[in-house]
């Protein structure tokens, strides 16, 4: 009785070590997000005042974590007549959920606000997209989530 004790305790040990590092490998096997530096956007805020509505061709399409979402971001790099603007779209799960995929080189209208990065680069904090005349709403008029 003493030695199918001992098997019990041995097997239950085992299966929750394993249990413990299966999450850990699993995870490990995800490739890892895009960095973005935390400075440049820290202070980057929804400012309704500074709404603006952009018309541009999909130049970047990019994915990483972002301060601005506090999640894995979508965004992409707009390319208007004028200038080249980051766009802070909402988290990848969030375009998910409406099967949106956006890609290079489609036209692609934002509604946002825009402002400068940290570094001084143009940057659009997007309230509501519109490609191939899909309208996706991610910000309430007054900047919050609608995640």
């Amino acid at each position: 009785m003493k030695n199918l004790m001992k098997i019990l305790l041995l097997i239950f040990a085992l299966i929750a070590f394993f249990a413990l590092l299966t999450p850990v490998s699993l995870s490990q096997n995800k490739p890892p997000a895009q960095k973005a530096d935390g400075t440049k956007y820290s202070r980057v805020k929804y400012d309704r005042a500074a709404e603006v509505k952009v018309i541009g061709t999909v130049d970047e399409v990019m994915d990483f974590d972002c301060p601005v979402t506090n999640t894995e971001g979508a965004h992409v790099v707009l390319r208007t007549a004028d200038a080249r603007i980051m766009v802070h779209i909402a988290p990848v799960s969030f375009l998910k959920q409406f099967g949106i995929e956006l890609k290079k080189g489609e036209k692609l209208q934002v509604i946002g606000a825009r402002m400068k990065d940290g570094e001084g680069g143009d940057t659009i904090i997007a309230r509501e997209i519109t490609s191939n005349e899909v309208v996706l709403g991610v910000r309430t008029p007054d900047g919050k989530p609608l995640w």
